[in-house]
């Protein structure tokens, strides 16, 4: 009789057990591909180059997530007689089907790309290293334009995870300089900047990356690839009224360590947020460690959305991304410190308020004193125009019932009667 008991309390156990694994271990990783495995290997800098391909083993697959090495296109994933397109243009896309896929789906591109990686997954929770982005924000809160794809980490360090990832306000990140001649860093790039809780995907310009040690001579390397000056204010008036920014950060006109690139990038950010004005007005300018009207940020108070973890904490995560600029000065000097304010050169916490049009900060640290964030602005404008008192009757439809844990439980119950006959 103990034996029988023993036996039925292992049973429900493996029944129990298996349910609830098939619903934490929804990757499929025994699919195949009519190009190869290069694109399972796991490796980024591995890829293939196609303008179609064909993937076995995918039944019941729900979610394809796939990331391209440099260029991207518009797909299309063919299962069955259903056909899903995706036309955002992102190194990392994540395309969920309507219906679970067949045993076969076929993807078509809009042109000739290489392909990365492909991951397949069913229907439920997608594992953290999965970045389901969002286009580009309409109306940002905040702009940060950075110049090169590790500076948000660096110089910025706290400030997405401050504003992005905990308080949820409408961020927007551009890039000053295009790291297409070493491609590994847009994927890094774009790591970080999920680390840092920012899912609205980036700009990035087609600036060349050069250093330099004064803006003139930034900009002379620029002529040399054919762009003026004027193009590049262009590219920073066109940032101001494409995003609408409340508020716009930027680099130290110094250039931080001195380069040229982080100076011209604030200079010229300063005359496009200028000739943008008959358009839209910048209701406040926070440079990098500018001296007048100045403010110190707190990236040492630990954030609900990260677990406790600070935003300085977040951004040195964030910075771990940046596998190819660990060799350089910059990783010691983030990474020795266990606090932001223990940084005393370049410190990320120090702001000035180069322009505002709503007033100079009174209480200061935090860039949004005297200013009303767009959700703020269009719920006040949603109290003018309140609901009606009488609302037209609802009718309640009750969700149809999932019988699995029936099923299970009937099995079980089952099984039991027969191991204790």
């Amino acid at each position: 009789m103990i034996k029988k008991i023993i036996c039925f309390v292992l049973l429900c156990l493996f029944v129990f057990g298996f349910s609830v694994g098939a619903k934490e271990n929804i990757e499929i990783t025994d699919f195949s591909c009519s190009e190869g495995k290069a694109i399972s290997d796991g490796k980024v800098n591995t890829y293939i180059s196609v303008d179609t391909m064909t993937l076995g083993g995918t039944k019941g697959a729900k979610h394809i997530y796939l990331t391209f090495w440099n260029e991207t296109s518009e797909f299309s994933v063919i299962s069955g007689t259903e056909k899903t397109e995706n036309k955002d243009l992102f190194l990392q896309s994540l395309v969920t089907l309507e219906t679970a896929a067949e045993d076969e789906i076929k993807i078509e591109f809009s042109k000739k790309v290489r392909v990365s990686e492909i991951r397949l997954f069913y229907d439920g929770e997608l594992p953290k290293d999965v970045h389901i982005w969002s286009p580009p924000v309409e109306k940002a809160d905040l702009l940060l334009v950075a110049t090169h794809s590790d500076d948000d980490q660096l110089f910025f360090a706290g400030l997405l995870p401050t504003y992005a990832g905990e308080k949820k306000y409408s961020v927007q990140v551009a890039y000053f300089i295009d790291h297409n001649a070493n491609v590994i860093r847009r994927h890094e790039l774009l790591n970080g900047l999920w680390t840092n809780g920012v899912t609205a995907y980036p700009v990035i310009s087609s600036f060349p990356d050069e250093y330099s040690e004064s803006s003139a001579e930034a900009l002379n390397n620029l002529k040399r690839h054919g762009i003026s000056e004027q193009a590049v204010i262009d590219w920073q008036r066109d940032l101001i009224i494409r995003f609408k920014p409340l508020v716009v950060v930027g680099h130290d006109l110094l250039g931080e360590y001195g380069h040229g690139q982080h100076i011209l990038n604030a200079e010229t950010l300063i005359k496009g947020i200028e000739s943008a004005k008959d358009t839209h007005t910048v209701q406040k300018l926070y440079l990098h460690l500018y001296n007048e009207n100045k403010i110190t940020m707190n990236y040492d108070i630990p954030l609900e959305n990260f677990g406790g973890k600070t935003a300085f904490e977040v951004s040195k995560l964030g910075f771990e991304c940046h596998k190819t600029q660990h060799p350089y000065w910059f990783y010691e000097w983030l990474n020795k410190r266990e606090k932001a304010a223990d940084i005393t050169s370049y410190s990320p916490c120090e702001f000035g308020l180069y322009y505002s049009s709503v007033g100079a900060d009174v209480t200061g640290g935090d860039m949004f004193e005297n200013i009303k964030t767009y959700a703020e602005i269009e719920g006040e404008q949603n109290t003018l125009y309140p609901e009606p008192e009488i609302q037209p009757p609802v009718f309640e439809t009750k969700p149809a019932k999932d019988y699995t844990a029936y099923i299970i439980i009937a099995a079980v119950v089952a099984l039991a009667i027969i191991v204790l006959i």
